[in-house]
């Protein structure tokens, strides 16, 4: 082979010559004699622009597949969130049957010394070095109604509450543990599955921050059913009305509980929940009370 400029050629020979021979002025000098190259027969290969050129494409070419790669793995990911969800529907519907038709309470319902507190309820464990002090959904785990832990945990959350932050905690169980889905706040009566319209939805993806919002354009949600249900949300609009961290802004209990309702009536309308909280921005008072959602509803779908 021999240079030209930036261009390398790739030649053949008359007689190719053996191995070891030295490359000058297109010619081959070893112990068998003079070969020259035949130029007809050289072949051009790559230059330094045509491998700049190919990098450039390749790089464009990934740029517009990491996209879709990225939306395939976040299907992927959904479709293991609602098969979580069926499987807690399916440990909801065994504890109610073996006690008396009722499903999980939570002391966040409403019931004893506890005033409703939607927000709080991604809990499953209330810790204070007691092991049996479990609490909404996480009463699915005593009786065996739920067997593995990793149920409760969307693997698409991206807050504060992965499975592995929580792993000592599940030996323990001497510590608060958070799942990533938002139990129904529900008490008394209202705890009856029999009575309850068969789309009663009684768990959903977190509500507690907008962080714990687990596929930020929408959520899946489960009702009395067991049926498991995809809610679009591509335009925030329920996003929004959830704090933005745990330290009590606006959002929180106030904004839990508007989801609730917001969904029972067939989700939101877009582009008018803005500034849903009607808080005075000057001072931080005039916040409104909080509201809880009906103790049975029904959600309206907003779409697959």
């Amino acid at each position: 082979m021999f240079s030209r400029g930036f261009s390398w050629y790739a030649c053949s020979f008359k007689d190719t010559p053996p191995l070891g021979s030295f490359q000058l002025a297109g010619q081959v000098n070893n112990q068998f004699g003079t070969k020259t190259f035949v130029r007809g027969n050289c072949a051009r290969a790559f230059t330094l622009v045509d491998i700049l050129v190919s990098v450039a494409v390749m790089a464009v070419l990934i740029g517009v597949l990491l996209p879709s790669v990225a939306k395939v793995r976040e299907s992927a990911r959904r479709v293991i969130c609602q098969s979580n969800l069926k499987q807690i529907g399916l440990g909801i519907t065994m504890f109610a049957d073996d006690n008396r038709n009722l499903i999980p309470e939570s002391v966040y319902g409403g019931r004893n010394d506890f005033r409703q507190s939607p927000a709080e309820m991604m809990q499953l464990h209330l810790g204070s070095d007691n092991a049996a002090n479990w609490e909404g959904l996480g009463w699915l785990i005593p009786d065996g109604h739920i067997t593995a832990e990793g149920v409760f945990y969307c693997p698409s959350h991206k807050g504060n509450h992965a499975h592995d932050h929580y792993e000592d905690a599940w030996t323990d169980l001497g510590s608060e543990i958070v799942g990533n889905y938002n139990y129904r706040p529900l008490a008394g009566a209202a705890l009856d599955i029999v009575s309850m319209d068969s789309q009663t939805v009684l768990s959903t993806d977190g509500l507690r921050t907008a962080s714990d919002y687990n596929h930020i354009v929408g959520h899946n949600s489960l009702a009395a059913d067991i049926s498991v249900t995809w809610y679009s949300d591509t335009n925030g609009d329920l996003l929004s009305l959830l704090a933005v961290t745990d330290q009590g802004e606006f959002g929180g209990d106030y904004g839990a509980a508007t989801v609730w309702q917001i969904l029972d009536n067939g989700g939101p309308t877009p582009g008018q929940l803005s500034n849903p909280g009607g808080t005075d921005s000057s001072d931080g008072a005039g916040e409104k009370e909080i509201q809880p959602p009906d103790q049975i509803g029904r959600l309206g779908r907003m779409g697959r």
